[in-house]
C-alpha cells in the first residue's frame, strides 16, 4: 500500500543504506539494506516487503543484537523505485543509483550487441564511474564537502 512505501522511505532514510558495490563475477550489485535493534521491526519488514535479515549478537552486554534487513539483488531496484517518490534524504543516492544500474544496462546491451558475452567494460564508462562516485560521496560519513 501507499502508506506502507511511504514508512519503508521513513526507515530507509532513517536508518537505511541505498548504493552499488562490485560483485565477484565482473558486475555490480545495488543494495538496500535497513540497520535496526528492533528484531519485531525486522519481522514487519520481511512479511511485508520480502528481503532477507542478517543478525549480530550484542559485542558486550551492554550493546543490543543488530538486525540487518534488505535486499541484494533484483529486488533492491524494485523496491527502491517503490519508495523512491517518498524518500527525502537519501532521495539524490537513490536516483544516483538507478541511473547507475539504467547506465549498466546500456552499457551491458552495447557489449551485447558487439557480439561479446555481456561482460561489463573495464574500465566503466566516464559517466558510469562519475555515477559510482557521486554514490560514494553521498554515503559517507561526516560532512558533506
Amino acid at each position: 500500500t501507499e502508506w506502507e512505501k511511504a514508512y519503508l522511505a521513513g526507515l530507509v532514510d532513517g536508518e537505511g543504506s541505498i548504493g552499488v558495490s562490485r560483485t565477484s563475477q565482473d558486475g555490480y550489485a545495488v543494495h538496500l539494506f535497513i540497520y535496526n535493534t528492533n528484531e519485531a521491526l525486522m519481522t514487519w519488514l520481511r512479511a511485508h516487503a520480502g528481503g532477507g535479515v542478517w543478525g549480530s549478537r550484542a559485542r558486550t552486554e551492554r550493546h543490543k543484537a543488530a538486525f540487518k534487513w534488505g535486499y541484494a539483488t533484483k529486488g533492491s531496484l524494485w523496491l527502491l523505485r517503490q519508495v523512491r517518490p517518498y524518500l527525502v534524504i537519501k532521495a539524490d543516492v537513490a536516483d544516483a543509483t538507478l541511473a547507475f544500474h539504467q547506465g549498466l544496462r546500456e552499457s551491458k546491451r552495447a557489449q551485447k550487441d558487439r557480439g561479446s558475452r555481456c561482460r561489463l567494460p573495464d574500465p566503466l564508462p566516464y559517466d558510469l564511474l562519475q555515477l559510482r562516485e557521486r554514490i560514494r560521496s553521498l554515503n559517507r560519513r561526516g560532512p558533506q564537502v
